[in-house]
């Protein structure tokens, strides 16, 4: 599983690294946290984590 968190104070900060993600955070969810001290956060993960193919 793939786990990204961003901490950002502006929204204009986040912005463009979320664009930059968006093509390949398209089966992800964000969530976005409440808190506004001293930093927000984003959260992204995988929907739906894939099997691991290990060679057994």
């Amino acid at each position: 599983m793939i786990k990204i968190n961003i901490s950002y104070e502006d929204e204009k900060e986040v912005q463009p690294v979320l664009e930059l993600l968006e093509p390949m955070i398209d089966n992800c969810k964000v969530k976005r946290s409440n808190h506004d001290k001293p930093y927000k956060h984003i959260y992204i993960t995988e929907k739906h984590s894939k099997p691991h193919n290990n060679g057994v």
